[in-house]
């Protein structure tokens, strides 16, 4: 050792690595477990750890749960690090340089496919033992902050032969640590660390330890060179084959000399246990209790609110520009409106996530806190088994055979709506459409003519968007305050629920036979007419009224809007417009166009996907958080209200060039192939994307096509509209379009 006088003894021979050494490789995989040592201004600490091998690129992968993240805090400070790796070959001392990557979404399945990759050895058999519970049920419970992972990534540097000790650790009872003689026999290894003049820590294994007063006089297989006072750790532990159950204590201090031999003096000690039940239950609850201070720690930035009110005011001033601000503060944003907690998700990743690979992690928000009782018992806003088996009952009816049949009522009626217009005559395409919609839709779906009720259908649907308008404060109050619209938007929709009501029972009167979604839905609901479905269930009244609803409201609005864009559109881009009728004339002639035209429009098809890019009807998807979750390393803590704000990811310069131009040609196989999947998605996403999305794109390709046949439009009205955030996104004036017939 390096004492006072200088003498340094002999020290083993280094051997400096290169990538994808086998050596290392074969190390690694038949390590259950080595030592881990970090160091922050010349203060080394060592922790016990698990070692995987990236082999693709050459690096050593060590996690930690977050809980225990000091580990990731030193690394970032000092990249220098060391791990002594032992198998039944010897010892080695690996030197490196570190790096950490706390994205722990990722870091989960990938240190999964490392074990995955790993020979079939009780190391593996045993870490695939531990992360298949942890993946279980009763595992995220019980134990599933081991999940949230941290991995510090080594680029190996050298590589040393240690010499091995020979026979058990030989410990006494510790008092100035705490430590009596049983944990002390527990103890079957034991290291020695201190940084090296490299700047890297250099691990020294243990043999044994003999008390001089409260200091450690500790005998190392291997010399170690130390300055008197240099800081020092020591670090004892143990683990069954498993590493489920084990125990260790970290003692630092500073190091002296004292002959031949190396001291420690003890300055500090800490330990951790797991087990019997009371060790497990506390390793447990303060693990848990650590994840979520870590997580905490990194809750999403934010706009600054104000006391009480926090973004409330901010929002309702201008809801366009609140959410224009947010992408600024990154891919998750956290904000404050109407005494509830939001994030905003603004990455196509993280959208997938909340959508598809974690639906099971969240669910729709159907604002119930403010008292908005609007169809919770229909296919939009029912949960779990309800939604299942109502989602399996509605599917059929937009089966291909069955969109054949519907197709030519959506060109009929078409039809019908184009001859009753004059030329010259100017319309108000957000009532011409929405009447359009409506029509075929209660045709095809519910097989009923409304008459004069179509009016109770429309007042109900601008009664439902003044009510949840951004930029009124009934938004974001109660259904119970009296306010002026909360009142209009009750007497509306108890006129719709009588209007409904009678349709229904109007049907039930009427024993034709019909194959329409109402027929299908009745047949589930009435005791005395037919049985359950397969798996027994039925509708009740509630939710049959709350099916009828949702596609009179969803399908119709929504339509009808993406008409009234898509023709205000192509009234401003005359060049887009003569393609469309090029693509007309060429695939259809002089002859209205068919459903098995649908495939060859593919100009058409184009129009419609720019047109809902650029105003995506639904703009909005909430979500609420059924349990803790991170998302990009930040905590979504259980009950968080989530928006998933289409118009923008529509609109981000990341994903799509110049966004703010409406350019059909822009959809190309080129852009399918290279557009993150969740970059567009106005039909939602996941299991619960839209039910009735392949009617919609049909309707949508022979309206337009059917329409653009006959007339031009000539804009009348602003060509860049106010907008108005409500229930969908629609203009807030009147589109007004003069008809030009061919």
């Amino acid at each position: 050792m390096t004492t006072d006088e200088g003498t340094v003894p002999p020290q083993p021979e280094e051997r400096l690595l290169a990538t994808g050494d086998e050596q290392l490789r074969d190390l690694i995989y038949g390590s259950m477990s080595g030592e881990f040592a970090s160091s922050v201004d010349g203060k080394p600490a060592t922790f016990p750890l698990t070692p995987f091998y990236d082999e693709d690129r050459g690096v050593i992968v060590v996690t930690s749960p977050v809980a225990f993240a000091k580990k990731a805090d030193a690394v970032r400070k000092n990249p220098r690090v060391s791990l002594l790796l032992h198998d039944e070959t010897g010892e080695y001392l690996v030197t490196g340089d570190a790096t950490v990557d706390d994205d722990l979404e990722s870091n989960a399945p990938y240190v999964r496919e490392l074990t995955d990759r790993e020979p079939d050895t009780p190391k593996r058999i045993a870490n695939e033992e531990k992360y298949d519970f942890v993946e279980t049920r009763a595992g995220r419970v019980l134990a599933g902050w081991l999940g949230e992972r941290i991995v510090i990534e080594v680029e190996p540097r050298a590589m040393t032969r240690v010499a091995d000790p020979q026979g058990p650790l030989d410990l006494p009872a510790w008092p100035a640590v705490e430590m009596g003689q049983p944990e002390a026999d527990r103890f079957e290894r034991g290291v020695i660390t201190v940084v090296g003049d490299d700047g890297y820590p250099k691990i020294h294994p243990v043999t044994s330890i003999r008390l001089d007063d409260d200091a450690a006089v500790v005998e190392t297989t291997t010399p170690t060179p130390i300055t008197d006072g240099q800081p020092a750790c020591l670090l004892l532990h143990w683990h069954d084959e498993a590493s489920i159950k084990l125990g260790q204590r970290l003692v630092r201090g500073r190091s002296r000399t004292m002959g031949d031999a190396f001291v420690l003096d003890p300055g500090s000690s800490s330990t951790l246990r797991n087990e019997g039940i009371v060790d497990t239950t506390r390793f447990l609850l303060d693990g848990k209790r650590k994840t979520r201070a870590y997580l905490a720690s990194r809750t999403p930035p934010g706009p600054r609110g104000i006391p009480l009110a926090g973004n409330t005011v901010q929002f309702l001033r201008d809801p366009f520009q609140f959410y224009a601000n947010l992408p600024s503060y990154g891919d998750v944003v956290r904000y404050s409106i109407g005494g509830n907690t939001w994030t905003a998700v603004l990455h196509p990743d993280d959208v997938e996530r909340v959508l598809v690979s974690d639906s099971h992690r969240f669910a729709r928000y159907n604002f119930e806190e403010l008292g908005f009782d609007f169809i919770n018992e229909g296919l939009f806003f029912s949960e779990g088994e309800q939604w299942r088996r109502q989602r399996k009952t509605i599917q059929p009816t937009f089966a291909p055979r069955n969109l054949a049949v519907f197709s030519e009522t959506v060109v009929d009626e078409t039809l019908e709506a184009i001859d009753g217009w004059d030329d010259g005559e100017v319309l108000v395409a957000n009532e011409v459409f929405s009447n359009l919609t409506l029509e075929v839709l209660t045709t095809t779906l519910f097989d009923v003519d409304l008459d004069e009720r179509r009016l109770v259908v429309t007042d109900a649907a601008h009664s439902l968007s003044n009510r949840v308008d951004t930029q009124s404060v009934s938004a974001i109050l109660p259904g119970w305050v009296p306010t002026r619209r909360n009142r209009d938007f009750n007497r509306k929709m108890a006129a719709f629920d009588e209007m409904v009501a009678e349709l229904i029972e109007e049907r039930r009167r009427d024993d034709s036979p019909r194959n329409d979604l109402l027929s299908t839905l009745l047949e589930l609901t009435d005791d005395d007419t037919d049985e359950p479905d397969e798996d027994g269930y039925r509708f009740s009244d509630e939710a049959l009224r709350d099916q009828l609803v949702t596609f009179l409201f969803a399908g119709h609005e929504t339509t009808a809007l993406v008409l009234t864009w898509a023709f205000q559109l192509l009234s401003r881009h005359e060049d887009v417009l003569t393609t469309l009728e090029e693509e007309l004339e060429t695939v259809c002639g002089d002859r209205a166009p068919t459903v098995e035209d649908v495939p060859s429009l593919e100009y058409t098809e184009k129009v419609i996907q720019e047109t809902m890019r650029y105003y995506p009807p639904i703009y909005v998807l909430f979500r609420k958080a059924l349990e803790d979750v991170t998302i990009d390393g930040y905590l979504i803590p259980r009950g968080t209200k989530l928006t998933i704000p289409q118009f923008l990811l529509h609109a981000d310069e990341r994903w799509w060039d110049d966004p703010r131009t409406f350019r059909p040609e822009r959809w190309t196989d080129e852009l399918d192939d290279e557009l993150p999947e969740y970059a567009y998605f106005p039909f939602g996403g996941g299991p619960r994307h839209c039910v009735g999305m392949r009617f919609a794109k049909m309707f949508l390709s022979l309206g337009i096509a059917t329409i653009a046949q006959r007339v031009r439009f000539d804009l009348e009205s602003e060509p860049d509209p106010a907008l108005h955030m409500a229930a969908t996104l629609s203009p807030a004036d009147d589109v007004e379009l003069r008809v030009r017939r061919r």
